[in-house]
C-alpha cells in the first residue's frame, strides 16, 4: 500500500495507519534480537515517530511511543 501511494503521489494521513506501522517495528524489534536488523528496524520507528509528532505533536500515542524508545 506504501508504495502504490508514493508512486502514485498520494500521502497518507491517517495517523491510526502510521502508529500501527510504528507499533509493530517497534514490538518486533522487543521480540527479534539480531544484531543488524535492530538499528534498523529502530531507526525506522523513529523516523516514523518523529515525522508524526511534528506533523500532530498533540497525538498521546506517538508520544508514548517516543517515550518508549528513550527508555
Amino acid at each position: 500500500m506504501d508504495t502504490t501511494a508514493y508512486e502514485q503521489g498520494v500521502k497518507i494521513c491517517n495517523d491510526e495507519y502510521h502508529f500501527t506501522r510504528a507499533y509493530v517495528r517497534f514490538v518486533l524489534n522487543t521480540l527479534y534480537f539480531d544484531e543488524f536488523e535492530t538499528p534498523w528496524m529502530l531507526s525506522k520507528v523513529r523516523r516514523i515517530t518523529d515525522n508524526a509528532i511534528n506533523y500532530n505533536p498533540h497525538n498521546l500515542k506517538f508520544v508514548w511511543l517516543q517515550k518508549q524508545l528513550v527508555a
